[in-house]
């Protein structure tokens, strides 16, 4: 297993994969029939703090303290380029129903919106308070839930980039 503290696990589609990210600054992707580790990632330099297969289970994405999010193909794990760098430590993430966009929160309040194939970001939301804690996108793929480490729960709408309920 992990050398450190697990912060992020999560089940591929077809729940025959699960994906796991700790402190020890890798992700593993696990064969759950087997309990064997299939595969690691070693390339995030610090805690990987967010990892979800996509929901028709074509991408992998990581994101962790060393300021970066990390998007694979499936089956191969190929890196995608170019890989997201951001300012701030991120610290977590969500994929919309349909997979094609990915909004990953991190540790100084902000919100990124961006689109998986070209990895384009498409909007920046600013959250209030201090860390994005979680993230879920609404059954639609319009409306963002943003929790944060200020006990705040907002929802934005990424089409518009406006706070809707906050």
């Amino acid at each position: 297993g992990h050398s450190g503290r697990v912060y992020a696990v999560g089940f591929h589609p077809q729940g025959a994969l699960l994906v796991s990210g700790s402190d020890d600054g890798t992700a593993r992707v696990w064969n759950v029939a087997t309990g064997r580790e299939q595969t690691r990632f070693d390339d995030h330099a610090a805690p990987v703090r967010g990892a979800a297969f996509g929901p028709a289970g074509r991408t992998l994405v990581t994101v962790g303290w060393d300021n970066s999010v990390r998007i694979r193909s499936l089956p191969g794990f190929e890196l995608l380029e170019p890989v997201w760098n951001g300012p701030y430590r991120m610290e977590t993430l969500a994929f919309d129903p349909t997979g094609k966009l990915l909004a990953v929160g991190d540790v100084e309040g902000r919100v990124i919106v961006g689109e998986v194939g070209s990895l384009e970001r498409r909007v920046v939301l600013r959250e209030t308070g201090r860390g994005i804690q979680e993230l879920a996108f609404g059954p639609e793929g319009r409306h963002l839930a943003v929790g944060a480490a200020d006990g705040g729960v907002r929802i934005f709408d990424v089409l518009e980039g406006l706070e809707v309920l906050g």
